[in-house]
């Protein structure tokens, strides 16, 4: 019993396109990958900034003993100065937020109102769990 010609030449090209499109797939999947890793940050939290940074510089620069600690020292002072500042301007942000949800909610009927302000609390929530998250207990929380 022998195979068609037609047939095999059928049987490679479907070969052929099931490779290609495995291949495809695989590698769409990869570079979605390595995408959605570049979107991601590279600390969760203060602290593990301010630890990294400093592992890096140790490393690139061949920083002693004495110069790690020192610029540790540097990266926390400054670290409370982010905080500072952040504490000052976050109730400004609130404050263009509330400003924003009231213009918006003044268009929306009755229901969207509704709905709206289901929305305004998740992102109060998530905003807040981001704080929490990065900036530790140890800080003011977010209002």
């Amino acid at each position: 019993m022998s195979i068609q010609p037609r047939r095999v030449a059928a049987i490679y090209l479907g070969a052929v396109f099931l490779t290609g499109l495995a291949l495809g797939v695989v590698s769409y999947w990869f570079y979605a990958v390595r995408i959605a890793q570049a979107d991601t940050p590279r600390h969760r939290t203060a602290a593990e900034f301010r630890q990294r940074m400093a592992a890096e510089l140790k490393e690139e620069l061949e920083l002693s003993s004495d110069q790690v600690e020192q610029v540790r020292a540097i990266l926390d002072s400054v670290g409370q100065r982010f905080r500072d500042i952040r504490d000052e301007v976050e109730p400004k942000f609130e404050a263009l937020r509330q400003e924003r949800a009231e213009k918006v909610m003044s268009l929306l009927s009755p229901e969207q109102q509704s709905k709206y302000q289901r929305i305004l609390e998740e992102r109060r929530e998530r905003r807040k769990e981001r704080h929490h998250r990065y900036w530790g207990a140890r800080n003011k929380p977010l209002n």
